[in-house]
């Protein structure tokens, strides 16, 4: 503000206005931001097909329990002439169901090893390898006569998707900026729920939860490993 004096020793003021300055955007204000890239979203795809394959292996088991139990029933005829008890049968099925928790326990405790140890990245495409030894053994079980192989595999697939439980989430958290990291954090619960449903689906007596394909639904994971 400046001031001045007239003829008639009345002083008089002026305000002066000082220019508007603009706002700015900060440098870590853009960085925050992250374009959603093909490169991004080819990341984003194969890390959530690790959360659903905890998804599907965890629904897979119910449609076709009917059948693998007629399975190992005629695998103990083979072997001792004898039919197995329904009690064996029926334990053998629990622990069939059961050797799959077990197996995402033990992948669960050493998924923070697993992270530090081989990165976030490599961890997970190293992390594979168990889930395609597993469905390889739960789809030749039948070919080979051998059940005890689909035991092997449920576990091995539940150390894969125990895993994947500690891995997926830490990865998406890592690759997105804070801008998107909420969106992404939510398709690891939407990859198991997806995962779920299609093992439901492809359950059904007339797609694959039959006796005669029963092999294939078990093995269907393997695909999801390999992308």
């Amino acid at each position: 503000m400046a001031s001045y004096s007239n003829g008639d020793n009345a002083e008089c003021s002026v305000v002066t206005k000082s220019p508007m300055k603009k706002l700015s955007v900060s440098p870590t204000a853009q960085e925050g931001r992250q374009n959603v890239t093909v490169r991004l979203c080819l990341s984003v795809l194969g890390a959530v097909l690790g959360s659903f394959q905890f998804g599907y292996n965890t629904g897979v088991i119910n449609a076709p329990e009917s059948s693998i139990k007629s399975f190992m029933n005629q695998t103990e005829w083979e072997r001792s002439g004898e039919s197995m008890t329904e009690e064996k049968g029926t334990n053998l099925f629990a622990l069939i169901v059961a050797i799959f928790a077990a197996g995402g326990c033990l992948g669960g405790l050493a998924a923070g090893w697993w992270a530090d140890f081989f990165g976030r990245k490599v961890g997970l495409l190293t992390n594979t390898t168990f889930g395609i030894v597993a469905a390889v053994l739960m789809y030749f079980s039948r070919l080979a006569g051998a059940y005890e192989m689909i035991i092997v595999g449920r576990f091995l697939v539940g150390i894969n998707c125990g895993l994947y439980t500690g891995l997926t989430p830490l990865y998406l958290s890592e690759i997105a900026s804070s801008d998107i990291r909420g969106a992404l954090g939510v398709l690891h619960q939407l990859g198991v729920v997806l995962g779920i449903l299609l093992s439901q689906v492809l359950g059904f007596q007339e797609l694959l939860g039959n006796t005669s394909s029963w092999e294939v639904l078990m093995g269907q994971s393997f695909l999801a490993t390999l992308c």
